[in-house]
């Protein structure tokens, strides 16, 4: 038994469409484990295929189907399941391998961030986004979420936190530690900043805030984040300037 994932674009919505797909699916023993809409003009659906061949007879039915245009039939991924979950899709900027979220989808990227909290013991996260749009809140309810403890390292989310040491026990797998770059490097002490340096290198469950001033402090790189995420105001805003516009004013988070 395979498991798949089908997704296809409504290109004509009549009465029956889906009716007929689902006729057409039962009569190729294909069963439905889940069917949702994806933002408006898609329908996403997780389906159990007994052999192999019979992918080849769905895809051949559905080349001769003008009402809708097949999207996916793969093996089913995370930004899949988010999908069928959430009815939006995950979306990527295709720059430095990094996701794209609005701040109307928190609880998607909660989830998305969940997954590989939950299936890594080490792991470096950066959330890029402008100030107070909810970045840390976010890191801490996807900690949550994973049945994880966090710790601010550094933050201003209620008070300046700028820590200097943690205890022993809390260094493992069940900690997500959260870092503020920009707390770090424009506002704390050099005990504060050297204690940072050194726990960038402990194998352990790491979320930055403003992943950018880390890269520009510091020897890592983008190539060293296991997941880049940006979190806006505005999906549908292309601007290359929204999120470094304040890199270079940083009386702005006084």
């Amino acid at each position: 038994m395979e498991t798949l994932y089908m997704e296809y674009k409504i290109i004509k919505n009549r009465p029956g469409l889906l009716g007929d797909l689902a006729s057409l699916l039962g009569l190729l023993q294909i069963n439905i484990k889940t069917i949702a809409s994806i933002e408006n003009y898609y329908r996403g659906l997780l389906l159990e295929i007994k052999e192999p061949e019979v992918k080849e007879r769905l895809l051949n039915a559905l080349g001769a189907v003008k009402e809708l245009e097949l999207t996916g039939l793969r093996t089913p991924q995370l930004e899949d399941f988010l999908a069928l979950k959430h009815g939006k899709k995950v979306s990527s900027r295709f720059k430095e391998d990094s996701y794209l979220f609005s701040r109307q989808d928190l609880e998607l990227l909660i989830d998305f961030l969940s997954f590989y909290i939950i299936d890594n013991e080490e792991i470096m996260i950066g959330i890029k986004g402008n100030p107070r749009i909810g970045k840390t809140e976010t890191a801490i309810a996807a900690a949550v979420h994973s049945n994880k403890h966090w710790k601010l390292l550094s933050t201003t989310l209620l008070r300046q936190t700028t820590l200097t040491s943690v205890p022993e026990n809390i260094l493992n797998s069940k900690t997500v530690f959260i870092i503020d770059a920009i707390t770090t490097f424009r506002r704390a002490s050099a005990d504060h900043v050297r204690f940072i340096r050194d726990f960038l290198n402990k194998p352990l469950l790491k979320i930055i805030e403003h992943p950018e001033f880390l890269i520009r402090e510091t020897d890592v790189s983008y190539k060293d984040f296991d997941l880049l995420v940006e979190l806006t105001e505005d999906i549908n805003d292309d601007s290359d300037d929204r999120l470094d516009n304040y890199m270079y004013s940083i009386s702005s988070f006084e």
